[in-house]
């Protein structure tokens, strides 16, 4: 019924180590692994390949390198043919952008590739902002806070502000004091003494109205008049003060635990007082949110929890995670096998054969990946045989993404401190690999089969310090 995956033309370390697998080899002794005991290896073999880095970065920009390499050797192999998996690719995608995202299409090193398995909030800004809206009563109010939320063009234009209205918006709010914080209210509430009105938003904005109505005269009720708004620019200053306090109204409203119909009512509310769609896909995200909080009320009603006779009233957080859930995964697994590079998360049924396997982030402790348990989990701590065990599915992933690499299997880890160039181990699983690989294989020479990688994690080092 099954054939060994090994062909006659492609006996190399990587499909000599998936036929062990398939034949159920024996694991060989490395103390009593003896030359004449051990496979050899071509010294030229790459199928199988470790790279240690110095940072994430150096990570993506090594894989870069390594699959211009791959492209050139071998002209047959494709964008589509290769997938790079990480733990968390959500860690990397800044570093991707910057590093594939930074070459140009009409260059010769362009590689295609395509990120998936992103949060919603993480790849559109209407999202991101929806996100900080939910977290108002945490956020310190900062000049960014506000400059990132009207950056969101469908937030933006509900107030009427214009994009090349913002440089003049952050220079009113630099010279007129603002620094972080609506009032002292608001500073209260994350527990700074009462008082400190300085530097906060109503602060800069009465400076800012006075300015316009006085210009630049005298002190009134103790506020110093900001003589930079003049003209036409008072109907900006006027939107500004309208986003402000739509804002604070929205905190005023976040802070309060409320029923399930009365939290419905405030997050609808906020959806209409906040965004204006620009196009089509504005206005899905809106639907698809607004959904969402249609299926938790229902979802809360079906457990008995509407907030009705008995009077059940919820915080903003658990409100806050039901929803953000329900948006993130409703956008988890978007462009994936688009023809390009496939960056990914490493999950199940990922691990479709590909020509090429790329796993990022094979650190000690960050693979298999530590689950911190919830506090209302029951099962944590009494662990019985036939429980599912999250550690042993990664070690299950590791394999699945070891056995579908056709051609080539490329490892990366942060192995050497960025800071001071000392050792860090690898995953467990990594160290595992190389142990058997040096158990079951060697070169020509009798070394042992790592030596093929030991150079190149030198010359690795080495464009790590330059870098660095």
């Amino acid at each position: 019924l099954f054939e060994s995956p090994i062909d006659a033309g492609t006996d190399c370390l990587l499909t000599r180590i998936q036929n062990a697998i398939f034949d159920l080899q024996p694991l060989p002794s490395l103390s009593s692994a003896g030359a004449e005991s051990r496979q050899p290896v071509a010294a030229g073999d790459r199928s199988l390949q470790f790279h240690i880095c110095h940072s994430r970065q150096r990570e993506v920009e090594v894989l870069h390198d390594r699959l211009l390499d791959l492209f050139e050797q071998h002209p047959e192999l494709q964008p589509r043919d290769v997938i790079v998996m990480a733990p968390d690719i959500d860690g990397y995608a800044a570093h991707v952008e910057a590093v594939f995202g930074n070459v140009g299409r009409e260059d010769a090193r362009y590689i295609p590739y395509t990120l998936a398995d992103r949060p919603e909030r993480a790849c559109h800004p209407m999202a991101a902002a929806l996100a900080s809206l939910l977290r108002l009563p945490d956020l310190r109010f900062t000049v960014s806070d506000l400059l990132g939320l009207l950056e969101v063009a469908a937030l933006r234009q509900r107030f009427a502000i214009n994009e090349t209205e913002l440089p003049v918006l952050q220079r009113w709010m630099a010279q007129s004091g603002i620094r972080w914080g609506l009032h002292a209210e608001q500073r209260e509430s994350l527990g700074l003494p009462t008082g400190l009105h300085e530097n906060t938003w109503q602060f800069g904005l009465r400076r800012l109205l006075l300015g316009y109505a006085s210009g630049a005269g005298e002190p009134w009720i103790n506020v110093e008049p900001f003589a930079g708004v003049a003209g036409l620019e008072g109907a900006l200053a006027g939107k500004l003060l309208q986003a402000v306090n739509a804002l604070e109204s929205l905190w005023q409203s976040l802070r309060v635990a409320r029923s399930v119909d009365d939290w419905v009512q405030v997050l609808l509310v906020m959806l209409g007082t906040f965004f204006l769609p620009q196009d089509d896909t504005d206005e899905l995200l809106l639907r698809r949110f607004e959904n969402a909080i249609r299926e938790w009320q229902q979802a809360c009603v079906e457990g008995g929890i509407d907030g009705g006779s008995d009077g059940t009233i919820l915080p903003l957080v658990v409100v806050r995670e039901a929803l953000q859930v329900a948006l993130d995964s409703e956008g988890l697994s978007q462009r994936f096998l688009a023809g390009c590079v496939n960056f990914c998360t490493l999950m199940p049924m990922r691990s479709i054969p590909f020509r090429v396997v790329c796993l990022l982030g094979m650190n000690d402790g960050d693979y298999p990946r530590n689950r911190v348990p919830l506090d209302f989990d029951l099962m944590n701590g009494r662990y019985r045989p036939g429980d599912r065990s999250r550690r042993e599915d990664d070690r299950y992933l590791f394999l699945e993404a070891l056995l579908s690499a056709r051609q080539f299997f490329y490892i990366s880890y942060i192995g050497r401190s960025i800071r001071d160039d000392s050792e860090r181990p690898p995953s467990v699983l990594i160290a595992q690999l190389r142990d058997y690989v040096n158990a079951a294989f060697c070169l020509a020479d009798g070394k042992n089969a790592s030596e093929n990688e030991k150079l190149e994690n030198k010359q690795d080092a080495k464009s790590d310090l330059v870098a660095h």
